[in-house]
């Protein structure tokens, strides 16, 4: 996964809703990043402070249909945050990928995102 073009394209100050959208359908489909759906809900509750009731998380395509429709209902001043705590979450999971070369856990970065 290409995490240097994601950042790029969410680099510029109010970034289109549709390249928002378009990446973060990406991300949430992701198997590489995410193995498991049960791995998006704290991703998703850091990044987006969106939460969903468990029979969510039983469809990848119903979890990304829900946080999409989340953002596109979102005023630009709150897609604006969302696109930060994007860009942060791709340094930091950058970082950790690059300190592991490649083996990075899932914890680590959740740890690193929320700050603990």
């Amino acid at each position: 996964m290409n995490f240097n073009y994601y950042r790029s394209e969410l680099k510029f100050k109010g970034a289109k809703k549709h390249k928002i959208l378009g990446v973060v359908s990406d991300l949430l489909l992701s198997k590489e990043l995410f193995p498991r759906n049960d791995d998006l809900r704290i991703f998703i509750k850091e990044i987006f402070d969106i939460e969903f009731k468990d029979y969510i998380f039983s469809s990848r395509t119903l979890i990304v249909a829900r946080v999409t429709r989340s953002l596109y209902l979102k005023t630009d001043k709150e897609l604006e945050i969302v696109r930060k705590k994007l860009i942060i979450f791709f340094e930091k999971y950058n970082k950790l990928d690059v300190e592991n070369r490649g083996t990075t856990n899932l914890s680590k970065w959740i740890k690193g995102i929320s700050n603990d």
